[in-house]
């Protein structure tokens, strides 16, 4: 009896082991140069020119190929697979499974290349459709810049006046994107290496308009894309604030020193004529083709101020010795009258 069931043992034993085999066959490719028809799973041999592990599908049971990674319980896990062949953008994507079904997050074009995160439409060479900030994390050592993450978006194109930048775009109630712009012009020449950067806004469906610069040299233009070399700041347009602080150098004080020569009221007005405006004071011409240095005209301003203060003072100083003069008289008049009494 024992002898039989060995016998059986023995007969289950090679049954499984020859199905084994022959579902390997079936399969399982392994080694040779070429896979089989019917092979779903093909390890190419060592010592081909081709060694790897390849996935392989047949017929049109199923639309995708891939490979899944799960934990035994199957609420982790992450599925590489090829897209659907029907799909405008099929090539390789990426699934990650949160708990309660697979979500695609990642996706690589086939036709373009195009990478897509967030997005299974890529239109971009990276498309990244997410609401959260995208960050590149790396410690910066170059002089001058902070320490810390940043993000570097280049345009390696060598042509002068090239543009690299970044569009923000946020979208209104009734459906209109409002979008701006930050980006980096570069600038011709042999070792120039500062480029400026721009800042501008969405005015129309197909157009932009810049809206401020700042020049390679450190100035800023707001509302012109050229600012001369003497101005730090240049502002196409009315400037409101509250209060303006100009530091200026020397003030008007020397006015009040004794050694200085103030000028009469006959030569003032003799200058007036012939010059049409104040002396030491520009001119409408002037001031017309180069403009008003504001620390400075209000230096000039105060210096007329206390010149003229300087004259108010001399001529009440003559008035009143013009009232005593003419008090004494009127006391010597009223004599002279009461003596011819």
């Amino acid at each position: 009896m024992n002898t039989i069931k060995r016998s059986i043992s023995v007969l289950t034993m090679l049954f499984v082991s020859a199905f084994s085999v022959q579902t390997q066959a079936q399969y399982i490719e392994n080694g040779n140069s070429v896979a089989q028809a019917n092979a779903n799973f093909w390890i190419s041999g060592l010592g081909r020119a081709n060694n790897g592990l390849w996935v392989i599908k047949h017929g049109a049971d199923l639309p995708i190929t891939g490979i899944r990674i799960t934990n035994p319980s199957g609420f982790k896990g992450v599925n590489f697979q090829l897209t659907d062949s029907s799909s405008a953008f099929q090539g390789f994507s990426t699934f990650l499974y949160n708990g309660t079904a697979w979500v695609e997050r990642m996706r690589i074009a086939a036709q373009n290349g195009y990478v897509g995160i967030g997005s299974t439409t890529p239109t971009y060479k990276l498309d990244v459709n997410d609401t959260s900030s995208v960050r590149y994390t790396s410690e910066n050592t170059s002089t001058g810049i902070p320490k810390g993450p940043s993000i570097q978006i280049a345009n390696t194109a060598s042509v002068d006046n090239t543009y690299a930048g970044i569009f923000l775009t946020t979208r209104n109630s009734n459906g209109f994107n409002n979008v701006s712009y930050i980006g980096s012009v570069c600038n011709s020449g042999v070792g120039t290496v500062a480029p400026e950067m721009v800042f501008g806004i969405r005015t129309t469906f197909t157009s932009y308009k810049e809206a401020m610069r700042i020049t390679a040299g450190g100035a800023v233009g707001i509302g012109t894309t050229t600012v001369a070399s003497e101005y730090k700041l240049a502002v196409a347009g009315t400037i409101g604030a509250k209060k303006v602080k100009v530091t200026a150098l020397g003030w008007a004080d020397f006015v009040f020193d004794p050694a200085y020569k103030l000028s009469s009221l006959n030569e003032i007005e003799q200058y007036i004529k012939a010059n049409r405006h104040l002396e030491g004071v520009p001119s409408a011409a002037e001031v017309e083709a180069k403009g008003v240095d504001l620390g400075e005209m209000n230096k000039i301003l105060l210096q007329k101020i206390e010149e003229l203060t300087l004259h108010l003072i001399e001529e009440h100083k003559q008035n009143e010795e013009m009232k005593a003069q003419m008090k004494m008289m009127q006391a010597e008049i009223k004599t002279i009258k009461e003596d011819k009494k």
